[in-house]
């Protein structure tokens, strides 16, 4: 009799093709059996406990704020300013709690300007960050128009707030000491156009006016402070006794 006709179920051949077990493992991957790797860190965790916070959760503004990028914050922050803005300032109105952060945001936006051949750059002056074009763009941004004539700064008051900014604080009689002429006038009108203040009185016969510069003046020549002055030995000199 035939061993096919017998009631037992017939064994399935053995195949030395190892493709079943393949399909298997596709199919066990397809329907997502499959165990997670233990040892695999959780990238989404770390980076997340990495990432400063940008935005002070106390802020009321929060939710509007968390929607805006740093960057784009502080862009719009300096863009609209007419005047440099503190670091510290900064920090307040993008409800960034971390000034680190605030200054790396400026730092970020200063390297993309100039890798992309910007007209402008950051720049920190009189302890804060203002938008400036750069000097190469001086020739077309001049050809918006020439300032009117008593907007300009003569020769005689460039030479008098020269030797207030290195001598400050200076006395009004060492000024016209060093410059050889009067010079009332040319100080009254520097003070009139915010770039000299008096900063006190010498301890002398009269206690005659001591004079200084402004923080309008060091924006006006884009300075951070006084220490970033040309040195002028001339001008640095000691005063006669």
């Amino acid at each position: 009799m035939n061993a096919t006709s017998s009631g037992a179920p017939a064994a399935p051949a053995l195949s030395d093709d190892p493709k079943p077990a393949t399909t298997d493992a596709v199919v066990d991957q397809e329907a997502g059996v499959r165990e997670p790797d233990a040892a695999a860190p959780d990238s989404t965790s770390s980076s997340d406990a990495a990432e400063p916070l940008t935005v002070d959760l106390a802020d009321p503004d929060a939710e509007a704020l968390a929607a805006i990028p740093l960057t784009t914050r502080v862009e719009a922050l300096l863009f609209a300013a007419t005047e440099p803005i503190p670091l510290k300032r900064l920090r307040e109105l993008t409800g960034c709690p971390d000034a680190k952060t605030v200054r790396e945001a400026i730092e970020s936006l200063g390297r993309g300007y100039t890798e992309s051949a910007r007209a402008f750059r950051v720049e920190e002056i009189v302890q804060g960050f203002q938008l400036r074009t750069i000097d190469a763009v001086g020739p077309v941004v001049a050809r918006l128009g020439r300032r009117p004539a008593d907007d300009r700064i003569s020769t005689a008051a460039l030479e008098t707030l020269a030797v207030v900014a290195y001598r400050q604080p200076v006395l009004r009689a060492d000024i016209e000491k060093i410059r050889g002429v009067a010079c009332g006038e040319v100080l009254r009108a520097l003070q009139e156009r915010g770039l000299v203040r008096i900063v006190g009185r010498a301890d002398l016969p009269g206690s005659p006016l001591l004079y200084g510069t402004t923080q309008r003046f060091l924006e006006i020549f884009g300075l951070r402070d006084l220490q970033e002055l040309p040195k002028d030995r001339d001008l640095l000199r000691p005063r006669p006794e």
